[in-house]
């Protein structure tokens, strides 16, 4: 694979190579996917970020704000980040996904998933939006997909994914999330279906997607997207 990868790399035009010397320069760890991000190049690229919602469980009630990517100074470091890139060529804008969705998939809070949809839509429409920055919903990229999160959550139930699994819930023993309700076993196994799901629908209706990473532990967040997609999600990892 290796030497796949080099050849991937050294078949990139001057324009293309200069795109992804300046993400490898923004790299604070290893790139995942490196074959794949140069496929992505030579196509459409489109970088993608989630930005994690906060919540009040024993209320069910979400922050008031669109989550970690538009606080302090991880919003400052992705607007430093994308103004680089895009001095180097890239084409596109940074689609930010707010995953509505995940208070009642993952979460596992009651209640209606339409009432948190709204909830995010009118705080989308309060919000300032950095320049260069699309905003949307999860719920509605994922609409019209073949896929839903019952099937992926089936699947992902099977013992073959048990190592994803148990990586997940480890990491989430070690920090708790306030946001969660109900067995954190059957959190865990949601919470890798979530990210599964959100691989696969990426690969089906946005083929040049790269992740730009704003979660820790890497080596436990990176490759809960890849279990059931064809060629695994290209990552970066700028913060």
């Amino acid at each position: 694979r290796d030497k796949h990868v080099r050849r991937a790399v050294k078949s990139l035009s001057n324009k293309e190579m200069r795109l992804f010397e300046a993400l490898e320069d923004c790299e604070q760890g290893e790139i995942s996917g490196v074959l794949e991000l140069c496929e992505a190049i030579r196509k459409t690229l489109s970088l993608v970020a989630f930005s994690c919602l906060s919540g009040e469980s024993s209320a069910q009630v979400l922050g008031g704000d669109l989550g970690v990517l538009f606080r302090g100074s991880l919003s400052k470091k992705m607007q430093q980040f994308l103004a680089r890139v895009i001095s180097s060529g890239y084409p596109n804008q940074l689609t930010v996904f707010i995953d509505d969705c995940e208070p009642v998939r993952v979460w596992q809070w009651g209640g209606e998933q339409s009432d948190f949809t709204r909830q995010c839509r009118m705080v989308v429409e309060q919000t300032a939006v950095p320049e260069n920055w699309q905003v949307l919903l999860w719920s509605d990229f994922e609409l019209g997909s073949k896929i839903s999160f019952a099937a992926t959550l089936e699947e992902i139930s099977k013992c073959r994914y048990d190592l994803l699994v148990s990586r997940t819930l480890e990491q989430m023993k070690k920090f708790p999330n306030q946001k969660l309700r109900g067995d954190l076993k059957q959190a865990a196994v949601r919470r890798v279906a979530n990210y599964a799901l959100q691989g696969l629908v990426l690969e089906e209706k946005m083929l040049g997607a790269v992740l730009c990473q704003t979660e820790t532990p890497w080596n436990v967040k990176d490759c809960i997207y890849n279990p059931l997609r064809v060629k695994n999600l290209p990552i970066i990892h700028p913060f």
